[in-house]
């Protein structure tokens, strides 16, 4: 995983705090681009749903199973937003989560098999997981951008 210079990184992060992105994307950094997936569909939810019920019957109560939760890798590597995170919740800002799950799509198979999973291993992230849903229904549906790669689907500037 390349590291980006200050500069660039700064650039990165701040176009994606301050764009306007449609609703129910998700905005990571990853490999030095701003990558734009679309909002989960049926059976990605699922499965981060029975994920997240079953991790709530073996982890402590002062732990949590997050959603939503930034990590941001440093030296400018990625800001990640994986799709479950299981953390102590007292946990410090520099703290990394326990596990992180990525329900991987078509679009971000490559930026969750490899990208990412780089990224959460310079965090110190001890566990990570990959699933797919075993679905034809699990089609991505591009979010509103400026520019497409074609040859993966996904949205990216």
């Amino acid at each position: 995983m390349d590291v980006l210079p200050e500069e660039a990184w700064d650039g990165l992060v701040r176009f994606r705090r301050e764009a306007e992105w449609p609703e129910g994307c998700k905005v990571q950094i990853v490999g030095g681009l701003v990558v734009v997936e679309p909002p989960p569909d049926s059976p990605h939810n699922d499965t981060v749903d029975e994920l997240q019920r079953l991790l709530y019957t073996v982890i402590p109560r002062d732990w949590g199973a997050y959603q939503a939760l930034e990590l941001t890798v440093p030296g400018g590597q990625g800001l990640f937003v994986p799709d479950l995170a299981v953390a102590p919740k007292a946990r410090q800002t520099k703290d990394a989560p326990r596990l992180v799950v990525e329900v991987t799509s078509r679009c971000g198979a490559r930026h969750d098999r490899v990208d990412k999973l780089r990224g959460y291993a310079a965090l110190g992230v001890p566990s990570t997981s990959s699933s797919t849903p075993g679905t034809p229904a699990n089609r991505p549906r591009p979010c509103t951008a400026s520019r497409k790669t074609a040859r993966t689907g996904c949205w990216r500037w």
